[in-house]
């Protein structure tokens, strides 16, 4: 599940930037402010040669 503040929506736009424009094959990002989540997104490939999507916990697999 997405999850993107109104005020950040161009975090989303830089984040899907990556992988249109700059090669990012895949990632994941968090922000939070105040102690709140105000951006959590992830996409693209955890893995390209098996096509396994990156999900938010990727990283700690």
């Amino acid at each position: 599940m997405a999850v993107i503040h109104p005020e950040y929506e161009a975090v989303r736009a830089a984040f899907a930037a990556n992988f249109a424009e700059r090669g990012d094959v895949g990632a994941a990002v968090c922000v939070y402010r105040d102690g709140r989540p105000v951006v959590d997104l992830s996409g693209g490939l955890a893995d390209p040669e098996t096509d396994r999507t990156w999900e938010r916990d990727t990283i700690r697999r």
